[in-house]
């Protein structure tokens, strides 16, 4: 039998992490390229066409990266994955605000690229949802609206390029990115059966001989890659995400 803890649910704790670091990451990596557009496009001189390139090239690696990332959540769970998505955002973006050639522009792009891979969405989301069962509904819900909101980074950003200029905005994003965010990434952590709990809340009940705790099965589904790519169901998920994508990001 298994009993509920007095004090937060840690999986809570993952949750308000991924409200944070969606709001950093997304609205500076994601939103926020439109802010340093135009910034560039006069001191450099490059068509918006070629800068607007690095945002295309972006989009095409993370969705060659997203099945590795997958395999990589799988095998070594969340914290590796957004520790090493978020320092490779802020390399990117100080080796950003140090151009002065369209291939090391590119170059950057390509390690802001690979960070936003590793703190994506999908790795948030599957972080929160390896904790919660019940509740997965509302604590992705939750943990979704740090993407809502990072679109008011913006007007951080368009103010702080206003007061130092576009290369000097990108450092101080990269170093608040290291300071703030860099840190929230060992709150994650993979599966709750690892640290004596269960989804949801809930403990081992530790009442057995020897003190070696009962861990009830969790209700999960194991289903196979090769399952996956027969469904149905997965293919009207995947073109309706895909869809879904292609329009807001063409609009964006």
């Amino acid at each position: 039998m298994t009993r509920h803890p007095a004090k937060i649910f840690y999986g809570w704790w993952i949750v308000a992490a991924s409200v944070v670091t969606a709001l950093y990451v997304g609205g500076v990596v994601f939103y926020g390229f439109t802010a340093v557009l135009e910034p560039i496009s006069k001191e450099l001189g490059w068509s918006y066409t070629q800068i607007s390139m690095a945002a295309s090239l972006r989009g095409l690696e993370m969705s060659l990266m997203a099945p590795f990332i997958g395999f990589a959540f799988d095998r070594w769970g969340p914290r590796r994955i957004v520790f090493a998505g978020v320092l490779s955002a802020a390399v990117g973006l100080l080796l950003l605000s140090r151009v002065n050639s369209i291939g090391m522009f590119y170059a950057a792009f390509f390690l802001v690229a690979l960070g936003m891979s590793g703190s994506s969405v999908e790795v948030l989301i599957a972080a929160v949802a390896s904790w919660f069962r019940k509740r997965v509904g509302i604590a992705s819900g939750i943990a979704l609206c740090g993407y809502g909101f990072s679109g008011l980074l913006v007007v951080i950003m368009v103010k702080l390029i206003d007061a130092y200029g576009w290369r000097q905005a990108l450092v101080i994003l990269a170093i608040g990115m290291l300071v703030l965010i860099l840190p929230l990434s060992f709150v994650f952590r993979h599966k709750p059966e690892q640290y004596n709990y269960l989804p949801d809340g809930e403990i081992r009940e530790p009442a057995t001989p020897g003190n070696k705790p009962i861990l009830p099965p969790a209700a999960e589904v194991d289903i196979k890659v090769g399952q996956a790519l027969r469904s149905k169901v997965f293919w009207f998920i995947s073109v309706a995400y895909i869809a879904h994508s292609l329009l807001v990001n063409a609009v964006r």
